[in-house]
């Protein structure tokens, strides 16, 4: 006796099945973590490029900022040699400080590079510009005091050649020597001009004093010598006398 065979049958219309059907929205959520991924990824590599774009930039700026100190400072150190007017070496170095970052700052490629080279160089210009006024002060301080010294100069040849007696020119000469030294007082300073004053009125009673020897009328208790000092007078005194005795012996001659 045969055993009857049932063969299962699938609803018509629908193909037979293979293994397990996936569950629904499965593809959906691998796109939207394959999308995450990818997005991260775009995330670290934004990061990455910002900050080789801050490393760049500091870079460059280190680099503009170095040039611009050298080219600065070999520039003002050549300046002092040739430049001995401090109106001129000071806006001439202006100038070429201004140039010079002008033309750094342009080559640079970066928002991030010229930000940082401003950072940098501001230090530097302060630097710059502070040494560069101390040195036109001494440059005035020069050539003030190179103008007082011909002044003075000048003025003590003229009283030696005043002929003694004629006072008011000595007095006139005297005065102005005083007012050079005076007006020079911002080169000097106030201690300097005093020292200068004084000497200067020694000198021209010493010269004065001389011009007395060489007329024979110099006398010790003469009051024009009372503002000397002792140890000048003493060698005006001994020099007066000096002449006066080679002056008898030639006259025994």
């Amino acid at each position: 006796m045969k055993i009857p065979v049932i063969l299962a049958q699938e609803p018509a219309g629908h193909p037979p099945s293979i293994g397990t059907a996936p569950a629904a929205g499965a593809g959906t959520a691998a796109i939207g973590e394959g999308v995450g991924r990818l997005g991260a990824a775009l995330v670290r590599i934004g990061q990455v490029q910002q900050l080789m774009r801050e490393q760049f930039g500091r870079d460059e700026a280190a680099a503009a900022a170095s040039a611009f100190e050298l080219d600065g400072k070999t520039y003002e150190s050549d300046l002092r040699v040739s430049e001995r007017d401090p109106d001129r070496y000071l806006q001439t170095l202006q100038e070429r400080i201004g140039e010079t970052r002008q033309r750094a700052a342009s080559r640079l490629t970066t928002d991030e590079g010229r930000a940082l080279f401003e950072g940098r160089v501001r230090p530097a210009l302060v630097e710059a510009e502070v040494g560069a006024r101390r040195h036109a002060n001494d440059l005035y301080v020069q050539r003030g005091t190179a103008l007082v010294d011909d002044t003075t100069a000048t003025t003590l040849r003229l009283i030696g050649g005043t002929p003694f007696g004629d006072d008011d020119a000595f007095r006139r000469h005297l005065r102005g020597g005083y007012d050079a030294i005076v007006g020079a007082t911002p080169y000097l300073g106030e201690v300097e001009t005093g020292k200068r004053r004084r000497a200067f009125g020694e000198a021209a009673l010493e010269a004065y004093g001389n011009a007395a020897i060489e007329a024979e009328r110099f006398d010790p208790a003469d009051p024009r010598w009372a503002g000397m000092d002792p140890a000048k007078f003493e060698v005006l005194r001994r020099r007066a006398e000096t002449a006066r005795r080679d002056r008898q012996s030639d006259a025994r001659t």
